[in-house]
């Protein structure tokens, strides 16, 4: 029943809109909120290849990383958040992972350096 009211009621269903944001490229982004499509131009991203964004469950940006940096929501280098040993030049430098029951933790997953790495791992920064 809950399926049927989702499905064809969904209004009623509320969205968690956390890939309402993404970065790319060259200071370049996409916003999803408010139903419309905009793009943005103020992020301090510049990679050619992998970053990784979050936003909160309102759609409301709170940091996004080449695997190198992170950025916060006013786009400036977070506390402890450079130097991260990711590259932003892999096909996916970081993933984001939001801690089990938490609204407030976040777990980032980088790629090494190939080029500096001693074997092939990840890293993963809190």
């Amino acid at each position: 029943m809950c399926f049927f009211v989702v499905l064809f009621f969904p209004g009623f269903s509320n969205a968690q809109d956390q890939a309402a944001n993404w970065y790319f490229g060259f200071n370049a982004g996409v916003n999803f909120n408010d139903g419309g499509v905009n793009s943005l131009t103020d992020g301090a991203l510049s990679t050619n290849e992998g970053c990784s964004v979050i936003s909160n469950k309102k759609g409301e940006l709170l940091f996004y990383t080449n695997g190198v940096n992170v950025w916060d929501r006013n786009h400036n280098i977070m506390p402890n958040g450079n130097g991260l040993n990711g590259h932003p030049s892999s096909t996916q430098s970081a993933v984001i992972v939001p801690k089990p029951n938490s609204d407030t933790i976040y777990y980032i997953f980088t790629i090494i350096d190939f080029f500096k790495a001693e074997g092939y791992n990840t890293q993963k920064s809190i």
